[in-house]
């Protein structure tokens, strides 16, 4: 069981930052970031799920997606179906056309692209999308589809250097990410192409996730360190993250 208190309280500072973002209270200019929160976070417990299962030698990719599947779908089913009745009695009929065609998106984990191509979602107009919060749940999703098959084969292939490689892939993609936010992102905004490409594409989200996985593989060896060091840098942790969503 992962499910530690200290994540459970980051979670929650993940989801109410988001929400308090969206509702405008405390300043927190950058509340959007708890989304990025959330990724490391996921891409954490599922790696650490993963390399248990890898090191006892049980893991399989179909039971792995079966408990995806389980998690994920009864909940997206459910959210979708409480909000249908709703939203045909108050949307205009184009609204409710791109509505529609959300619902589609979100079910096969591809909302992140329909949004993208659809939504500002930092615009006052993203308020009257009700499902664009789904965007980040497809970018999990996309990543779990290759994620475990890439483990299995570093695994498999390369098991001696396995810590290695998934701290390589995590570096890469960061670098990445930085190389396009700050270069071909500036020439598609002058050619009018959407400047939140890297925010909706999950090639840009893949180092969060990824720095995830290499806390679990290397969080082991901070437990030989006393209690007081480990809450000294918790507090310094949290107080970065404050700044991060204020500043």
């Amino acid at each position: 069981n992962f499910m530690r208190d200290d994540i459970t309280g980051l979670r929650a500072v993940a989801v109410l930052s988001v929400i308090f973002f969206h509702l405008n209270l405390f300043n927190l200019n950058n509340g959007y970031l708890g989304v990025d929160i959330f990724f490391v976070i996921s891409g954490f417990l599922i790696s650490k799920l993963l390399f248990k299962h890898l090191k006892k030698k049980n893991f399989s990719i179909k039971n792995f997606y079966i408990r995806r599947i389980k998690r994920i779908i009864p909940m997206v089913f459910f959210v979708i179906l409480i909000s249908i009745p709703f939203f045909s009695f108050v949307m205009l009929p184009h609204l409710l056309k791109e509505y529609a065609e959300s619902i589609i998106s979100v079910l096969f984990f591809v909302s992140n692209f329909f949004f993208f191509l659809n939504t500002d979602y930092f615009s006052s107009s993203a308020e009257f999308k009700p499902l664009l919060h789904f965007w980040s749940l497809s970018i999990e999703e996309q990543f779990y589809i290759i994620f475990p098959i890439v483990i299995v084969l570093i695994n498999k292939y390369f098991k001696d250097n396995f810590k290695k490689i998934i701290l390589f892939l995590f570096l890469f993609f960061l670098v990445i990410t930085l190389v396009v936010n700050h270069s071909l992102i500036e020439i598609f905004y002058k050619t009018s192409i959407n400047k939140y490409f890297s925010f909706y594409f999950p090639f840009s989200r893949i180092w969060e996730l990824l720095m995830g996985a290499v806390a679990a593989l290397y969080a082991t060896n901070f437990k030989k360190y006393d209690l007081k060091i480990k809450y000294f840098f918790s507090l310094i942790g949290f107080i970065i993250i404050i700044f991060s969503l204020t500043l």
